[in-house]
């Protein structure tokens, strides 16, 4: 994700909705994913974008394409977005339980950006996370 001007990795799911700019691709997820693999169970890859405070999809592969040039305002969005970077502290196999130098997690609602909490990891023990 391009969180305001920074690349930082999304540790969660963000929903997507119907949608006339969101088009199903029949038989997209085979041309861009291996069909025996489990690296992505959803069968698409998004990109998302904040700025200034509002969250846009900029992009989708496999299964689901994004019509048209421009971002798209993720205005069906309302949920928490947990953005990551940095050095894995704690890895967990499976979801999103793994922890990071560097977490933000975002209070979104209707695809605004309404509450930040950051929070750097690195100052717990590792050992205790």
């Amino acid at each position: 994700m391009d969180y305001e001007g920074r690349k930082m990795g999304v540790a969660c799911d963000i929903s997507l909705c119907k949608h006339p700019r969101i088009r199903y691709v029949e038989g997209g997820e085979k041309e861009y994913f291996y069909t025996d693999s489990s690296a992505c169970w959803k069968g698409f890859m998004e990109s998302w974008q904040i700025k200034d405070g509002q969250l846009y999809l900029t992009e989708l592969t496999g299964r689901f394409e994004l019509i048209g040039e421009e971002p798209l305002a993720a205005d069906w969005v309302s949920e928490k977005i947990r953005l990551v970077s940095g050095e894995i502290v704690k890895y967990v196999h499976m979801g999103y339980y793994s922890t990071f130098e560097y977490e933000i997690v975002l209070k979104v609602k209707k695809g605004k950006v309404v509450r930040v909490v950051e929070e750097s990891v690195s100052r717990y023990d590792p050992e205790k996370v």
